[in-house]
């Protein structure tokens, strides 16, 4: 095997191994951003399930979920809320309701973009590149900020 050949394999090595970590940090983002909608809406027809502590509200953990898949060029890791509405919209993903602010009942909240300051934050900030470029300054790679 040539050297070049070498490298590449111990750098998808080690990107292989830090998906998981990224991936739990990029549900630790959406997390977060899904908990802040809690604080930009204070609604006046129901108690939130969030704040009864009821599984599988917007807010729940567990609820939170992320894959990471090898492509040809690397990993598409994607996370996603899958929260599922009780109410007049029963079995519904609230995900979309909550970042376009579109509801079929009246007062209701205007958008709470989660999944787009997500993104933003994964995109714009170093906490998920910085667990990859640690991982390989680790192994002895010259990894630019």
């Amino acid at each position: 095997m040539k050297e070049a050949d070498k490298i590449w394999q111990d750098i998808l090595s080690t990107i292989k191994q830090t998906m998981v970590e990224t991936t739990d940090k990029m549900k630790d983002i959406l997390h977060e951003e899904s908990e802040y909608i809690y604080r930009e809406y204070r609604p006046e027809r129901y108690l939130r399930r969030y704040e009864l502590g009821e599984e599988g509200a917007f807010g729940d953990e567990d609820v939170i979920h992320g894959n990471a898949k090898p492509t040809k060029d690397g990993f598409v890791v994607t996370v996603s809320n899958d929260s599922k509405a009780v109410g007049e919209d029963r079995g519904d993903y609230l995900d979309t309701y909550i970042e376009e602010g579109i509801y079929d009942w009246f007062p209701s909240p205007t958008a709470r973009p989660f999944a787009f300051r997500a993104n933003n934050r994964i995109q714009n900030t170093d906490e998920v590149t910085g667990i990859i470029k640690n991982a390989l300054r680790n192994k002895g790679y010259d990894i630019e900020d």
